[in-house]
């Protein structure tokens, strides 16, 4: 192609094509010039659909929307050029228009799948989530073989308050496909010694400021003596906690580069006994890695809080209040149990003091979610709006990732205002630049209301550690018993509550003594310190614990086929 090029300076399709090819092997800084080139010798909508592509990948956001419009009012009909507008786009977090642009691409050229899951994700951040389940819903019946597709659907499937058996039939459709597209599994040279130091591996993308790095934190600070961590690190950015958790491991392989097989591979070449994914079906998640089964006992961890449906993921780590006896059956694995309770919560350092109760300063009672909006069903709002019925001149903050976003944050509120709350006692709060004046803003909140089905995790964590009470509603499977479960370990189980009425009881009932209010703030970081919340020592055994009994279960076992 370069020889065709330097043949024919001025063949504005050989510079396209050498342009592309020079992206494809991961020159884009060298595919844009010559792209551009293609567009000054011809500006035709094929060079912009090129150009567009190339900047992306570079970056240059604003360029790719001009040069991917430029080619779309050139011919409107190409489809490429309207999901290209789409990612320039969704990258700008622009999701509304980016939602629009790949709709177009989906008109024009219905039978992709790549525009359908493009459009799809836009609306999931947009935060439309009903028009997103919709689409993936059909688009699963229309491409049920896609595996990102089904992927997208089964993750979504968490944050909707459907029957369990949906999710299951889904997961375990998504793990029949892994399955098929990895292969049998291998025979396993390790030794089946029940009592062996375990090399256990951490498989995740988010070794970063992230929460999942931040609850591993116990386990990576005070490795048991019986096991030897080796982290494989698929992040695609790293920090300043990646670089202090690298420090606590010897093993720590980056992965973020090669293929699933290919990790796989790594983790049975280092003798790997038991590989732990931490990402399940989330975003960036490399959960596929465990379908090439990387070692004899596969386990699920922390990142996802439903069943993978993976054949190579034999056991979840949950705890007896998460997963009540009897969760066996919305669950492809076994289940293990780290009770008191399935995580530990590792303080942040940067955690200002606990301020005083904001209603002693006589303005009412403020109420408080900083969850991910997309938690914020119409049912959600319905009940907090009962709850502030409830409280006469109590105030509702929010404050989540998007919020800063326009069109997301009018969205919210006209659903809020659609489910009864009066717009003058909602305020929407953008997100905050450090976790610092993250942690600072829950000095404006009396009384923090848990989302549901989802529950929080890292905000019920932190709000506690902020002097804040959380309410939540307990539900029949773990995303949305996390709640009960921190609250239980917190010493907090009164908050807990078993319908709606229990829960606007119990927030209306914290509210009405602001006093005792006041007093709970003052003393509740110290309880949450000396808690099963906080006990990482006691987390750390029961978590070498639960993966001896998963280890000595394999050793036990004959045959193939084994997880």
């Amino acid at each position: 192609m370069r020889a065709r090029v330097r043949k024919a300076p001025s063949d504005a399709d050989a510079s396209r094509l050498l342009g592309l090819a020079l992206l494809n092997t991961g020159k884009p800084e060298q595919a844009a010039y010559f792209t551009a080139k293609a567009m000054e010798l011809s500006p035709s909508p094929a060079a912009c659909d090129a150009h567009g592509t190339v900047l992306v990948v570079l970056g240059r956001l604003e360029e790719a929307e001009r040069v991917f419009r430029a080619g779309i009012g050139a011919d409107d009909r190409l489809p490429s050029l309207h999901n290209g507008l789409g990612g320039a786009l969704l990258n700008q977090k622009k999701y509304d228009e980016a939602a629009g642009a790949f709709a177009r691409a989906r008109e024009i050229d219905p039978a992709s799948v790549v525009y359908l899951r493009q459009h799809a994700a836009a609306l999931v951040r947009a935060h439309r989530t009903a028009e997103a389940m919709t689409l993936l819903r059909a688009g699963v019946e229309a491409f049920p073989n896609d595996v990102l597709l089904r992927t997208q659907l089964v993750s979504s499937l968490n944050y909707e308050d459907g029957p369990p058996a949906e999710r299951l039939e889904h997961a375990r459709a998504l793990g029949s496909l892994f399955a098929r597209a990895a292969g049998p599994r291998p025979a396993f040279p390790n030794a089946k010694d029940p009592a062996k130091i375990l090399k256990v591996g951490l498989l995740s993308a988010d070794w970063f400021d992230h929460p999942v790095a931040h609850f591993m934190s116990p386990l990576l600070e005070q490795t048991p003596a019986g096991v030897r961590l080796h982290v494989y690190d698929a992040s695609r950015k790293r920090d300043a906690t990646t670089a202090r958790l690298r420090g606590l491991v010897a093993a720590w392989r980056e992965v973020d580069a090669q293929g699933d097989a290919a990790v796989a591979a790594q983790m049975r070449a280092d003798g790997i006994d038991i590989a732990v994914d931490l990402g399940g079906h989330t975003v960036d998640s490399r959960v596929a890695v465990m379908a090439f089964h990387p070692a004899p006992v596969g386990v699920s961890y922390l990142g996802y809080p439903a069943t993978t449906g993976m054949a190579g993921v034999g056991w979840r780590l949950v705890d007896g209040l998460t997963d009540p006896p009897g969760s066996e059956e919305w669950h492809t694995e076994r289940l293990l149990r780290l009770d008191p309770c399935f995580l530990c919560f590792r303080p942040p350092s940067e955690a200002p003091e606990v301020a005083p109760l904001p209603a002693a300063a006589g303005g009412g009672v403020t109420f408080g979610s900083f969850n991910n909006p997309a938690k914020l069903s119409p049912r959600v709002l319905a009940l907090w709006s009962r709850v502030l019925s409830a409280v006469p001149g109590s105030r509702l903050l929010l404050k989540g990732v998007g919020l800063d976003l326009p069109a997301v944050r009018d969205r919210l509120r006209a659903a809020a205002a659609g489910a009864g709350i009066d717009p003058s006692r909602l305020e929407v709060l953008p997100t905050t630049r450090t976790p610092a004046e993250h942690l600072g803003t829950y000095a404006r909140v009396d009384i923090a209301l848990d989302t549901f089905p989802y529950h929080g995790t890292t905000t019920t964590c932190e709000a506690l550690w902020m002097g804040v009470p959380v309410v939540t509603l307990a539900g029949q499977v773990h995303v949305s018993r996390v709640g009960v479960s921190l609250l239980r370990a917190a010493g907090c189980e009164g908050w807990v509550a078993n319908d709606e009425d229990a829960y606007v009881k119990i927030a209306s009932g914290l509210a009405s003594d602001p006093a005792a209010l006041a007093r709970r703030r003052a003393q509740l970081r110290a309880g949450v310190a000396a808690s099963p919340l906080a006990d990482a020592g006691a987390f750390v055994a029961r978590f070498e614990q639960a993966l001896r009994t998963a280890w000595r279960a394999w050793c036990g076992m004959q045959g193939p086929g084994q997880a």
